[in-house]
């Protein structure tokens, strides 16, 4: 189970890199890249982030970049190579090997099969859409994630589900237990400016 849900992990966020299996470029603490126009004494900020800013602005499809972000995306590339270099059937691989390498396999089979996966989920939609009183909503709910099992891990800041998400966690009172946790599902924005703008948007 730990194996599979470490795929599934692994996975989603990989589906969602460039087919190029290039790293990205990585940049390293570099006591040189200081902004010398500036004193550090007036602005250090500014010395010390001025040309790294300037050198490497936010990507298109970001909210925000920074060195983490870089790291985070260097490594889900390393991971993805790690999965298509074990996605086909090889007799030298190891047990977890297989295990992360067919399962990504049957992920991408069934992403490349162009099938209509709505059908699976038409009851809930119906159900969803035949609410007529508020009182109605608790069973759809209830409904909604009888549907899809544990949707949530503890260390995750939201989760996208309806309403609530859950999952099982350590008990604060007692690490030997593990306990039900329950979190807010989709209800953050990704940043500030989502709840401040004031842009015509």
């Amino acid at each position: 189970m730990k194996v599979f849900a470490a795929c599934l992990l692994v996975s989603s966020a990989i589906c969602c890199l460039a087919q190029s299996s290039q790293l990205p470029k990585l940049n390293h603490i570099d006591v040189t890249q200081v902004d010398t126009s500036v004193s550090p004494c007036e602005n250090f900020y500014q010395y010390t982030c001025g040309r790294l800013n300037a050198e490497n602005p936010i990507p298109p499809d970001q909210v925000y970049w920074g060195v983490a972000g870089e790291l985070a995306a260097w490594n889900r590339q390393v991971l993805r190579d790690i999965l298509e270099q074990n996605e086909g059937p090889n007799p030298s691989r190891t047990p977890n090997e297989q295990k992360i390498g067919d399962f990504y396999a049957a992920c991408m089979a069934q992403a490349k099969s162009n099938a209509n996966d709505l059908s699976s989920i038409r009851p809930l939609l119906d159900r969803i859409a035949a609410i007529k009183d508020k009182r109605e909503i608790a069973p759809v709910l209830a409904a909604i994630h009888s549907s899809f099992g544990s949707a949530w891990a503890g260390n995750d800041n939201q989760t996208n589900v309806a309403m609530f998400g859950y999952g099982p966690q350590a008990d604060y009172n007692n690490v030997r237990r593990v306990v039900a946790g329950v979190d807010q599902g989709g209800l953050g924005m990704p940043s500030r400016d989502f709840y401040l703008k004031t842009d015509a948007d």
